[in-house]
């Protein structure tokens, strides 16, 4: 995936274009992360539902790209760790901005919820997306075909990651092996083994670690996927991100974007 570069201009101020472009100065460019080329629409923010949506003042709801945030209490399932850390984050961010925004929105206008997709960004220019990340309130997940911030956003993450500050201090996010799965690893999982087999059938490619993880790309994501690398990774250690569902005595992992696999060099 190229490098995301963004234009010099944008080093020293932050352009809202709808309809017209208007200027936001900041204080800080340091402050700035995954910059938007543009943005669609200047809206107000109403309330945060959780850590990665947003309602805004006119009634649409906001799902924010290319991140996830831990799940609040629901369906009589309690909250995930950190859920409602999350969103008093997310309120905070919007709070500094006066509760204006921009949106960037994806390729993809709505998602099977009615809810917006969108990069979000404060009057700053701040990434909202970028902001969580970097407070570990967040990780990075890439679903395509969005994602142009990939890159940038998972900078972002690795900050927080290096600093074990929130998620990356639990003991859920930290990488597994194999052996290490049991049953009651259900969820947002980092998992670490060796690339036995990869297979294919008409729907999709199978990704095996060992025998004891099933990994399924669709065959509508295999785009983004280069076929030799992913060959290549016969035989070699991974580590690969996603949502673990236990499967009889195995695990199950849809996989969408190359972005959530890590190879792990020998000897580190």
């Amino acid at each position: 995936m190229p490098e995301y570069k963004p234009k010099r201009a944008l080093l020293h101020g932050a352009f809202f274009c709808f309809p017209v472009c208007l200027f936001f100065p900041f204080q800080s460019p340091a402050g700035i992360l995954c910059p938007p080329v543009v943005i669609d629409e200047t809206v107000a923010a109403r309330s945060a539902s959780d850590g990665d949506t947003l309602r805004l003042a006119d009634g649409r709801k906001v799902r924010l790209i290319g991140i996830n945030t831990p799940e609040l209490a629901r369906d009589n399932q309690p909250a995930e760790p950190l859920a409602s850390e999350a969103k008093t984050a997310l309120i905070r961010l919007l709070a500094q901005s006066g509760n204006r925004i921009g949106l960037k929105y994806g390729h993809e206008r709505l998602d099977t919820y009615q809810r917006t997709l969108a990069h979000v960004y404060l009057a700053d220019g701040t990434s909202v997306q970028a902001a969580l990340l970097e407070q570990g309130m967040a990780t990075a997940f890439t679903t395509p075909p969005d994602d142009r911030y990939s890159d940038c956003y998972r900078s972002a993450e690795q900050q927080a990651m290096q600093q074990h500050l929130g998620l990356w201090a639990l003991a859920d996010y930290q990488p597994r092996t194999l052996n290490q799965l049991d049953r009651r690893d259900n969820g947002f999982r980092r998992v670490q083994g060796r690339v036995s087999q990869i297979s294919r059938s008409s729907s999709a490619a199978w990704v095996m670690l060992g025998e004891k993880l099933k990994i399924r790309i669709a065959a509508s994501d295999l785009v983004y996927f280069s076929q030799p690398w992913l060959q290549g990774l016969v035989g070699r250690d991974i580590e690969v991100r996603g949502w673990l569902h236990p499967e009889g005595q195995a695990f199950f992992m849809q996989l969408r974007h190359p972005d959530a696999v890590k190879i792990i060099e020998s000897g580190k």
